[in-house]
């Protein structure tokens, strides 16, 4: 006789099936770190936007999935025209380069932008 509420024949789930599919979503994120840099003497009051997939960056590093990503930034100089700069995009766990970018400038507005693809 069976009991009340089981399935005659059924298969139980095994206990911790959401912790493993946790880790491997976990897993399959590469951590990145996207850096404009100004170089030395860069001027302080330089403002810039960093982007991966359209989503801006507030910090230096950001979880991606694998696969290929747009990156995208902006960089204004409201006081020194124009200024140098390069781009980069760099695996965490592995230093990396995945995208770069050298010898960028803004123009006499100082203003510059671009954009381009990498791939993890």
């Amino acid at each position: 006789m069976a009991r009340k509420g089981k399935t005659p024949g059924a298969v139980s789930k095994p206990l911790g099936t959401k912790r493993v599919r946790a880790a491997a979503l976990t897993a399959a994120m590469v951590g990145v770190t996207m850096a404009i840099d100004f170089g030395k003497g860069a001027p302080t009051d330089i403002q810039s936007v960093r982007r991966i997939d359209t989503t801006d960056l507030s910090g230096s590093g950001t979880p991606v999935s694998r696969g290929r990503h747009t990156v995208g930034w902006d960089v204004l100089s409201p006081t020194v025209r124009p200024v140098g700069f390069s781009v980069s995009v760099v695996e965490d766990a592995t230093g990396k380069k995945l995208f770069e970018r050298k010898d960028q400038q803004t123009g006499a507005d100082g203003r510059g932008a671009g954009a381009g693809t990498f791939t993890v």
